[in-house]
């Protein structure tokens, strides 16, 4: 016979169910299908539907393996989940504005996951006419660029730049409030040059108060789809812990624009593992689907996808969120807790990180960087 749990093993057994089912709640509000699967189930199904084998024990490798060798991998995973996105004939599928797409998780039985793996996709999208031309120019990275801005509540490049003049941390103090705008203007103008130029994101880019190094940017194209992606990978400034592979596919046939993420790490602060699994099907698909609120908002307006790339305009977001009102109330929600990502990323620190940088390129130094706290001297 098992023995009795302990009172301990009781509250803690009562407090991993509320906080699973206040996940569900918030799995039907952010409009996220979330499938719980078991390891052997996980990991079958990203075999089969990326190729790569996910190592559990530092699941924040799958995602660097199927970033490499050009992003095949990546391009695997989107176009199987397409096949889930699409009706059975392989035509467009619209859905209800409420839903946005879904997730293929780890989730661990009767305990806190320590680590977290999963398979989110974004559902696909329409591109207005005049803005398919672009995304059909396999070398034109605008269509990423564009997608990133609508990140919420931002997203963008970090450019690696000097400070034009004092700090705006007291700008009565200083009383330089003019130097500060100038100093925004040429950051401004620096990112503006950066992706006119058709640069491909790689470095810093910032999501919100977040800040990820992203590298090992490709764009394939296969019979049916244009995809832009790279590897995502978290840094100091970043409450969570991994690398995510990121691909946006386009369907030449279907003029459609989808999103899928893969993803894979450990936080060491407990309860943010299993809370990210519900959280990035929620900022992934706002991005997709704000980037495609506005691009039809401005369809007809002979704007090129360019002009796109600077965020949401108020009039844009009022006549976006007018139409599709889930959209409004889901980035202002998201806005709300981005502002604790600072916080966040300061508690991650506190209880040591794994991954803080992109991996190097050719794989010749270990792909896990581990800072740990200070351990007690040996006797």
């Amino acid at each position: 016979m098992q023995p009795d749990p302990t009172a301990w093993q009781l509250i803690k057994q009562r407090a991993l169910m509320k906080y699973r089912l206040n996940l569900k709640k918030l799995n039907l509000l952010v409009g996220v299908q979330v499938n719980d699967l078991d390891e052997e189930s996980f990991t079958k199904l990203a075999k089969d539907t990326t190729g790569t084998e996910f190592n559990l024990d530092k699941p924040e490798l799958a995602p660097i393996a199927m970033c490499d060798n050009g992003g095949t991998g990546m391009a695997k995973l989107a176009e199987a989940c397409e096949v889930q996105s699409n009706a059975k004939d392989g035509t467009y599928r619209p859905r209800s504005p409420y839903f946005v797409g879904f997730s293929w998780v780890l989730r661990r039985n009767n305990r806190l996951g320590k680590e977290h793996a999963y398979l989110n996709h974004t559902y696909a999208q329409p591109v207005p006419e005049e803005f398919q031309k672009e995304f059909e120019d396999t070398t034109s990275w605008s269509p990423f660029w564009g997608m990133l801005s609508m990140f919420s509540p931002a997203g963008g490049p970090v450019p690696a730049l000097k400070r034009f003049g004092p700090s705006i941390g007291d700008p009565f103090a200083e009383g330089d409030v003019l130097g500060e705008l100038e100093d925004q203007r040429k950051l401004i103008e620096h990112r503006e040059q950066m992706i006119a130029a058709n640069t491909p994101p790689q470095g810093l880019l910032h999501l919100g108060n977040a800040v990820i190094d992203f590298s090992r940017p490709f764009i394939i194209e296969t019979p049916l789809y244009i995809h832009r992606g790279g590897l995502a990978s978290t840094t100091p400034q970043h409450p969570l812990d991994g690398h995510t592979g990121w691909i946006q596919s386009y369907h030449k046939k279907n003029k459609t624009v989808s999103f899928t993420a893969a993803a894979g790490g450990r936080n060491s602060v407990p309860g943010v593992d299993e809370f990210n699994l519900t959280w990035a099907g929620n900022v992934f698909g706002l991005m997709l689907v704000s980037f495609a609120a506005i691009m039809k908002v401005n369809s007809g307006r002979k704007r090129p996808l360019l002009s796109l790339t600077d965020g949401i305009t108020y009039g844009d977001a009022y006549h976006a969120y007018n139409e599709n009102r889930w959209l409004g109330a889901r980035r202002a929600m998201t806005s709300v807790a981005d502002m604790f990502a600072g916080f966040g990323a300061l508690t991650r620190s506190g209880f040591g990180t794994h991954v803080v940088e992109s991996p190097a390129e050719d794989g010749s130094i270990d792909l896990e960087l581990v800072v740990e706290g200070p351990k007690e001297e040996q006797l």
